[in-house]
């Protein structure tokens, strides 16, 4: 097993862990802080929630690398299904098509889905 206590290559922030995710909650420092603080800790990779890019995701996505980490992820496509699911499948699918191209907006390459 990797000893990640001197090497962080492997590492990635998701920022649900800060709280973003969620109304009211979390650190609430902007994406420059947090990017900050990836970078003065060697934690090289960041996982963004869409909530926190809005129209910003080209941007955002060059600010990273710019701070010489690397967007991993994005959290995270609509759900397909259940109580928390948007109403009909057309609004379902405008929705993924954005979270799509968030994440390419961003240069992340991964996309996570949660069916419901």
């Amino acid at each position: 097993m990797r000893d990640l206590t001197r090497n962080h290559s492997a590492l990635a922030l998701n920022t649900a862990t800060l709280g973003h995710n969620l109304d009211g909650h979390g650190a609430g420092w902007p994406i420059e802080r947090v990017l900050d603080a990836c970078a003065e800790r060697g934690i090289p990779g960041i996982v963004f929630w869409r909530r926190e890019i809005g129209d910003r995701a080209v941007e955002i996505g060059e600010r990273v690398r710019a701070a010489g980490l690397s967007v991993v992820g994005l959290c995270r496509a609509p759900y397909l299904t259940g109580p928390l699911a948007l109403p009909g499948r057309a609004a379902i699918m405008d929705d993924f098509r954005a979270a799509i191209d968030m994440a390419a907006g961003l240069g992340a390459p991964v996309l996570t889905i949660v069916c419901g």
